[in-house]
């Protein structure tokens, strides 16, 4: 946890949760911004049928676990939605930084608890993605991710304003 940054160890003190820092996590959705906006650009004219399917199974799944209330298991799937788009964009290189920033944000949020309404929220923006990129619009898909990027960081920092360091 130490090496992830997810918690600070003090000598004769013990470990303490990290603190979040503001400038990281906003730094953070400046680039999970521009890569799920280029990925959604992309896919939009590359996805296959095949990829469709996959990303509405994500999406029908996440719901199911907000339904059941197994809200411990919507991050990991929540990072597969977003996979998906990345891998359809066709280019590995992007795939895999995509994969590197929602591993960041999980990590960030391990400190955070997400509760259903966000959840709600997040299916309501995924399915404008998902739309956006059925349209086969570039423009369309990369506002739908870039807008759904603006509202989580938006999000958090309304409902979770007292996690960030107070040095900033």
């Amino acid at each position: 946890l130490e090496a992830q940054g997810l918690i600070v160890q003090t000598p004769y003190s013990g470990a303490r949760v990290a603190p979040v820092s503001l400038r990281e996590w906003r730094g953070v959705f400046l680039v999970r911004n521009e890569l799920e906006g280029l990925a959604a650009r992309l896919a939009a004219e590359a996805m296959t049928d095949d990829d469709f399917a996959e990303l509405r199974a994500a999406h029908e799944e996440m719901a199911a676990l907000l339904a059941d209330g197994q809200l411990d298991q919507m991050s990991a799937q929540n990072r597969r939605f977003h996979r998906i788009i990345g891998r359809a964009a066709g280019y590995t290189t992007l795939a895999e930084l995509v994969e590197q920033v929602l591993l960041t944000v999980a990590r960030y949020r391990a400190v955070l608890e997400l509760d259903p309404t966000v959840w709600r929220q997040v299916l309501k923006e995924h399915e404008a993605i998902i739309s956006a990129l059925e349209s086969r619009d570039p423009a369309q898909a990369a506002a739908a991710a870039q807008a759904h990027v603006r509202l989580q960081f938006e999000s958090t920092l309304e409902r979770r304003a007292g996690m960030f360091d107070s040095d900033e």
